[in-house]
């Protein structure tokens, strides 16, 4: 029964995985000799645990035929329990939509298990109830790891709860380690490193059922030790997590994790070979880890590289960090744009079933009034009945909402993550263009500060003569260079501060700015940032600021970004119909325009490329809503935009078009 449960276990935690190896021949052997469906299924269930993280794709062709053979044979609890095993594949390639139905699913079909249909078990000496609250604490168990990856961590503390009680139930303390294990990897998500810590020390000692999560354990104890700055002990247990482990998800964090401290401590070497081995690890491993991908990897070799002072091979790594990166991000807002649009339509069903519950109870109501009115003799059977049925539809109907309010919170945290996506995609188009504009004042930079060394060692030999007739002009030119130097360098600070400026989070807070300063900076930033993106695309862009505008007050990086995509969507737009219009002699032009009208501000962007028609006109600043093909947009830059201007700042947007002819974009904001 142990080594039954080993297995299960193996299955229940996305993140302990069976060591890469060809499969075993006894595995061959063993399916070659197997003499009934049941057994063929037991043996299935150790190859998708060696196939688990090899091979996704094989794993998942040996699930599907556990689920096939089961299902021929009438049986119910298998299927549902290597489905459960398939919405766990789903999950590590962030199918987040996919797995919940697949869930939904689970949780709803258990229900209907009973001893006829259920004969075949996960573990075979426990009783059939003890197989159903197993079933359900794989599932649950599963919920939350979506609930993590979705960054909903109520949610979290929701089904870690479930786990645990149906797994109490399903044979008592067998899985206590694994569900604390999941509640200190949540402390770590919500940036409480001492709770995680005091979490783990209470978990007792490892058994031959638990022993899969102590490497887990070690490498969340690294973790936390290390967001506590205390570099020493974190090491201690990273070590025991990375040499122990056949999970290379384990492998891959932890040695992450060792490489940032090594960096901290400032002992580059160490850092360099655990970052060599994270991307090594990532090359061979067939997919990305959600915490742990291969942006993550090539990050870390650029900021050793960038510790050793190494320029040309950090600069490789930063480009295939930002590549892969922006990928991935693509990957992901795909994926949880799905699942946001999942959750919706879960919320409107919910919403539906209020609704019909609520006509039964004013159905049934009116018709004890009735029968009130027609039948005295039979209004106590009428009443009892009305109440009975009024109590029952109640409490389903609390039951329900209950699960709407979590959808809900659900929902906000997964809009709130698609908005800081949309912010990081954003500032990736950026980059390139920030990059050209950074390299020629270093280049100045370097070349001056190499001449005034050159210029001093020319002075320290005119010096030495008894004679300095050239000493004075020296110090001139060197006086004259440093000068430059400062020019420059404070020229490249003012582009880095600018780029980080519009990476991080806004604060919020208001503060004068000069809004030619600001418009003039983003139309450049972005036309520089498309060029790097795209070599063949160009465009004419020309100003016409009003020079008298005083400074208002504003949040400059929301405006920033409001500017930003408005001037992306035109060089877009001219992008567009310049493709069609080849031969046409047609020049594709962008107009940035700030003017005062009374007591506001007008920007206008304006553009003549391909413009829109008026049923797009209608939905433009809808969430979700976008004219780009898929995989190009995610709808939600005008509609932050008009957020920003509307609720942050007390302005107005407003739009313009002629389909084939331009669109322009006006922003009002208040002077005060």
């Amino acid at each position: 029964m142990f080594y039954k449960l080993i297995y299960i276990l193996f299955f229940l935690s996305s993140l302990h995985v069976s060591q890469a190896q060809q499969l075993p021949i006894e595995y061959s052997k063993q399916l070659n000799n197997v003499k009934s469906d049941s057994a063929r299924v037991e043996v299935f269930e150790k190859v998708i645990a060696y196939y688990r993280e090899k091979n996704r794709d094989s794993a998942i062709h040996y699930i599907n035929l556990a689920i096939a053979i089961s299902e021929k044979n009438n049986q119910l609890l298998m299927p549902l329990w290597y489905k459960a095993m398939y919405s766990n594949q789903l999950l590590a390639r962030q199918m987040f939509a996919s797995a919940f139905k697949l869930l939904n699913e689970i949780e709803r079909k258990s229900q209907e298990l009973n001893r006829q249909n259920s004969s075949w078990k996960v573990i075979s000496n426990a009783s059939f109830d003890q197989n159903k609250y197993l079933l359900l604490a794989a599932t649950y168990y599963n919920y939350q790891i979506l609930m993590s990856q979705t960054s909903n961590p109520e949610l979290v503390r929701f089904y870690i709860q479930k786990t645990r009680e149906n797994a109490d139930l399903s044979s008592p303390s067998r899985f206590n380690s694994g569900s604390s294990s999941a509640l200190a990897f949540l402390m770590l998500n919500i940036k409480k490193p001492d709770s995680a810590i005091h979490i783990l020390n209470l978990i007792k000692e490892y058994d031959s059922v638990s022993v899969y999560f102590r490497d887990f354990d070690n490498m969340l104890k690294g973790i936390a030790y290390s967001d506590l700055h205390q570099y020493a002990e974190s090491n201690t247990y990273l070590y025991l997590a990375l040499e122990n482990t056949n999970s290379k998800n384990i492998a891959t964090r932890s040695a992450f994790r060792l490489s940032q401290n090594y960096a901290q401590l400032n002992q580059v070497d160490s850092a360099y070979f655990y970052a060599r081995y994270l991307l090594d690890t990532l090359s061979s491993f067939g997919f990305s880890n959600f915490e742990v991908d291969l942006g993550v990897a090539y990050k870390n070799m650029y900021e050793c590289f960038s510790l050793m002072h190494k320029k040309d091979s950090a600069f490789k790594y930063v480009q295939l960090a930002l590549k892969v990166q922006d990928s991935l991000n693509s990957i992901r807002i795909k994926n949880l744009a799905e699942f946001q649009q999942l959750l919706l339509s879960e919320n409107r069903r919910i919403e539906a079933l209020d609704d019909e519950r609520n006509e039964k109870v004013s159905r049934w109501t009116n018709i004890g009034a009735i029968s009130f009115a027609l039948l005295i003799g039979l209004i106590a059977i009428l009443l009892y009945r009305n109440v009975r049925q009024s109590r029952l539809a109640n409490a389903s109907l609390i039951e329900q909402k209950e699960k709407l309010q979590l959808t809900l919170d659900q929902l906000k945290s997964t809009q709130s993550q698609l908005v800081q996506s949309e912010k990081m995609a954003s500032l990736g188009e950026l980059t390139a263009g920030i990059a050209h504009e950074i390299q020629n004042p270093l280049n100045f930079v370097n070349n001056f500060a190499e001449v005034n060394t050159e210029l001093v060692e020319e002075l320290k030999k005119e010096i030495e003569p008894a004679g300095i007739p050239n000493a004075n002009e020296l110090i001139e030119d060197i006086k004259a260079n440093s000068e430059k130097i400062t020019f420059h360098g404070k020229r490249a600070d003012a582009i880095v501060k600018s780029m980080l400026q519009h990476s991080r989070k806004s604060s919020g807070q208001k503060e004068l700015t000069d809004i030619n300063a600001l418009c003039d900076e983003y139309l450049r930033l972005s036309y520089h940032g498309l060029r790097a993106k795209d070599k063949s695309f160009n465009a004419e862009f020309d100003t016409q600021f009003d020079t008298t505008l005083a400074p208002i007050s504003v949040v400059p990086q929301d405006i920033g970004r409001v500017i930003l995509n408005l001037i992306n969507n035109g060089f877009y737009a001219v992008n567009e119909r310049q493709k069609k219009d080849k031969d046409s002699g047609y020049k594709p032009r962008v107009t940035l325009t700030t003017r005062q009208e009374g007591n506001q501000v007008v920007i206008e962007v304006a553009d003549n490329g391909t413009g829109m028609p008026d049923q797009v006109k209608e939905k433009i600043f809808q969430p979700f809503f976008t004219t780009k093909p898929t995989g190009e947009g995610t709808g939600l830059g005008l509609s932050l935009s008009y957020d920003i201007v509307t609720k942050g700042h007390g302005g107005t947007m407003e739009v313009e078009t002629i389909e084939t002819a331009g669109t322009k974009f006006g922003i009002r904001l208040p002077l005060k």
